[in-house]
Formats: C-alpha cells, structure tokens, sequence
C-alpha cells in the first residue's frame, strides 16, 4: 500500500560443485520517506554484496561487521540520521551459518517443523519486555506504549547496535531460513510463517505472498522474503571454515535484551 518500494536485497550464486559450498542472503528495509530509504537500503546492500563476493571460504566474518560500521558511518555522514535503513546479512560456508543484523528486520530457521528467531529486535519493545521482565513495568505496559516500536538502531544513526553471530550455528538437513522485512513478520506472525516454511522455498514465498495480499491491510508495507532450504547433509560439506573468537556460551555479541527460545544445540 506503499507509493514506492524501500526494500532491497541480494543473493549470491552457488559455487561450482568443487568448491566449499557458501551463500548468502542480505536484506535491507529503507526508511526516512520518498525515495531517500530505498536510496540507502541499495546502497546498504550493494557495499555489503560487495565485501561478501570478495570473501574466501576461510575469511572472518569481522570483514562483514566491519562493513556494516563503515556503511552506518557513510550513510549517517550523508543523511545526518535523517535516513536510514535495516540490514539482515546471512552467510553460509560449509554447513555453518553466520549473521548480523540492524533494526527490525528478521532471520527465521525453520527446523522440523518449528521456527525460531535467530536475530534480536533493535526496537524500543525489546527495551521494555527487559524491563518488565526486571519488574519495572509491566508486559500490557509494555504493549500499551506508542513508542514500542521505534528503532533503537538502524544503518545510518548515530548510536549503532550489531546483533552478531561470534561463532557459526550448525545447519542440518531440511533447515530453511529466512529473511524478511517487517512487512512480513509483522503482518503474519511467528504461527502463519511457520505454516507457511514446511514447503519448498518457492511454494513458502508464494504461501506468503498468498497470505499478505489476503490479509490487505490498509496500511500494509512493503514486504519482502528471501527464502533459502538446505539440501543434503552439511556435516559432510568439507572446506575451510572462518576463525571463530572466544564468546559467550550463545556464540552472540553480548546485548542487554531478554533471552529467546532457540533450536536444540546452539552455539
């Protein structure tokens, strides 16, 4: 219901059947009014795209977080925090799954026939569920405030938040992730995705598509999903693997949110 499209995203080729298998997904959902967001979202992609086709099976995940701060600092540079953009990046290498994430834009897995949240929410929500959870406020409290869902960090503001794998997640057979807009996720909610991810990856994308224009929200915004499956075992994908650093035992960026549910033997 949008006058123009803000979203942008990116999805790299398989390599030949020789090589380390690897991929990766990046989605980013301009903001800031006309064209200015989807000017930033392309430019949020097209530097991160960049940096990732660069990428040898065995480099460090830091060149992509170093990327997204060299991205906030051009875009908040240009635009003075007047603009802005999230960012989802996923990349894959040899059956491990790497991410970082800014904003409210989501990565699900869907695992044998469950999803999970596999990045955190830089949204004032986030915010408020800690502090309910410290018994400072309450949850209707919470969900009552007409701020929830302001964006405590995006590309291009001053103060920049990185949700970041520090170690890879292990993928399995079957898994399917996906990468969405809060087009989506909003809109359709944890239970409708998950229904919708038991199919294939174009099935579930038409299942989405299908169950938004259904819904057709007045205020409806752009929406936009990157659905990718994992096909065969990746524990018998060989190759190199990027250096992990020590970290928590959630493998994560340390963050003052509240913990989520996550699948069985993460990281």
């Amino acid at each position: 219901m949008r006058e123009s499209q803000q979203d942008a995203f990116a999805l790299s080729r398989l390599p030949p059947d020789d090589a380390v298998p690897t991929f990766h997904m990046i989605l980013a959902d301009g903001m800031g009014g006309a064209d200015q967001g989807a000017v930033i979202a392309q430019t949020a992609v097209s530097a991160l795209r960049a940096v990732l086709d660069s990428m040898a099976p065995e480099d460090p995940f830091e060149r992509v977080t170093d990327a997204i701060v060299e991205v906030n600092t051009r875009v908040n540079t240009a635009y003075e925090e007047r603009g802005g953009t999230t960012l989802i990046v996923a990349r894959a290498v040899g059956g491990r799954l790497w991410f970082a994430s800014v904003g409210d834009s989501q990565l699900y897995l869907w695992r044998a026939g469950r999803i999970y949240e596999m990045n955190q929410r830089h949204e004032y929500l986030t915010d408020l569920y800690a502090e309910a959870l410290a018994g400072r406020t309450t949850v209707a409290e919470a969900l009552a405030d007409p701020q929830m869902g302001a964006l405590t960090s995006f590309i291009g503001g001053g103060d920049l938040a990185i949700d970041a794998t520090r170690r890879p997640f292990p993928l399995r057979p079957g898994d399917t992730l996906l990468a969405c807009s809060d087009g989506v996720s909003d809109t359709l909610g944890v239970a409708a995705l998950e229904d919708c991810l038991g199919a294939g990856p174009d099935a579930a994308c038409a299942a989405i598509v299908g169950l938004i224009r259904e819904r057709d929200l007045p205020d409806q915004d752009n929406y936009t999903a990157l659905v990718a499956r994992i096909v065969g075992d990746p524990g018998t994908w060989s190759g190199p693997h990027p250096q992990a650093h020590p970290t928590d035992p959630a493998g994560r960026e340390p963050a003052s949110h509240p913990t989520r549910t996550e699948p069985e033997n993460t990281p």
